[in-house]
């Protein structure tokens, strides 16, 4: 899946020289569901700005704990979601970002100390380079000695945390030291689960500027130094995936995607009370608007 782009780990020690696009449009992938945002990009103050939305509901048995099975059926809906966005937007950006999840999906938290030959020297980016391939390597490694890590590609990588010395750092350039630690995260997807998502992509006939893990990019978006998030869970309940991500003491220290949401709850509702799915499904949604009685 040569498209792709991956969050590299080395994204901070590239020059930031082009302009990034004025607009983006965002794919949430669901179960039931497409959503499509378009995003305008500020870059002044580093903001997006919703500037149009659209939903569209996918037939059944086309998504499956975020595999796709059907690509027409699903390229279909996306187009759809797509044309309710640019009719509220006036516009239609091709560069796309999307998320990506589900139970099949491998991401590896770790961290690797490196003790520096000459501590006295400052840290240079080619330093810094043959660190991170380093890192890239043995989280590879990690990775394939697990079970189903075969015919995986890295999606997503990322410096969680940096230290010299004991102190924490933001971006190790120039810095002195002897000790070294990195704490990092890794995300590897199954080819068959992007190359079906590339497919669509490009039916759509639109770039595909970045793949990001979904309960990683939760709790991205947070600030995660805040004492309300410093030690916290967040659950994402979709229709057949849920998706946890967890932070202690301000750093995030697990991710992950299982396959189980609201339609397995529906079910179990259903069986026990011995009414219709989509009974049960109301009294679901009835007993969140607090509608039900005792």
């Amino acid at each position: 899946m040569s498209k792709k782009t991956k969050m590299g780990i080395f994204s901070f020690l590239k020059p930031k020289s082009e302009t990034p696009p004025n607009t983006y449009l965002i794919l949430d992938l669901g179960t039931s569901a497409i959503k499509c945002l378009i995003v305008k990009n500020s870059i002044t103050d580093r903001k997006g700005f919703i500037i149009g939305y659209g939903t569209h509901s996918l037939p059944p048995n086309s998504n499956l704990a975020g595999q796709i099975l059907d690509i027409h059926a699903y390229t279909d809906a996306v187009s759809l979601a797509i044309d309710k966005a640019v009719n509220l937007a006036g516009q239609k950006p091709i560069n796309t970002i999307t998320g990506l999840a589900g139970p099949k999906i491998i991401n590896h938290i770790n961290q690797q100390k490196f003790t520096r030959s000459k501590p006295q020297q400052k840290i240079t980016t080619d330093e810094l380079q043959i660190i991170f391939r380093q890192i890239e390597s043995q989280s590879r490694k990690i990775i394939n000695s697990q079970q189903n890590a075969n015919h995986v590609e890295l999606i997503n990588a990322a410096i969680l945390k940096i230290t010299i010395d004991d102190t924490e750092i933001t971006n190790p350039l120039d810095f002195t030291g002897k000790d070294l630690n990195i704490t990092y995260f890794v995300s590897y997807a199954p080819s068959l689960q992007l190359n079906a998502l590339q497919s669509v992509i490009d039916e759509c006939k639109l770039n595909l500027v970045s793949i990001i893990n979904e309960p990683y990019s939760l709790v991205k978006s947070i600030d995660q130094q805040n004492y309300l998030y410093k030690n916290s869970l967040f659950i994402d309940i979709g229709d057949d995936l849920t998706n946890i991500s967890q932070i202690s003491a301000g750093q995030i220290i697990h991710v992950g995607s299982y396959q189980s949401g609201g339609r397995q709850f529906t079910n179990l509702l259903a069986e026990n009370l011995s009414v219709s799915h989509a009974k049960a499904e109301q009294y679901k949604l009835d007993y969140c608007s607090e509608l039900l009685s005792a």
